[in-house]
């Protein structure tokens, strides 16, 4: 996140290919950490691997996170299908005077 290449920081996915319809993913997020899941990195993993010929187009993959499972698909249409659970990671509230401030 804090090399010198990328001077607005990053996120960083990493990916293990575990099999032709199985892959494992770990997501850092710039100025968070280990996040539980990103769905916009699962959907581009299943992408950049069949891309690369580790697995097959059209095949449906359970890509395992921190948070639990996603099942992608990138179709031949050119589709990418995510399937999965959500759920609420954090409730708070917002005191909207504060947005007046931030502006002036």
């Amino acid at each position: 996140e804090h090399h010198t290449l990328f001077p607005e920081r990053t996120n960083v996915s990493i990916v293990q290919v575990r099999s032709q319809r199985v892959i494992r993913m770990r997501v850092w997020e710039r100025s968070v950490g280990i996040t539980q899941a990103c769905g916009s990195a699962a959907c581009a993993a299943v992408v950049a691997a069949v891309r690369r010929k580790f697995i097959s187009q059209n095949s449906e993959v359970e890509t395992i996170l921190d948070g639990g499972s996603l099942s992608v698909t990138w179709r031949e249409d050119g589709h990418v299908i995510m399937i999965g659970p959500a759920a609420i990671s954090f409730t708070g509230t917002f005191d909207s005077s504060l947005s007046a401030l931030m502006k002036g």
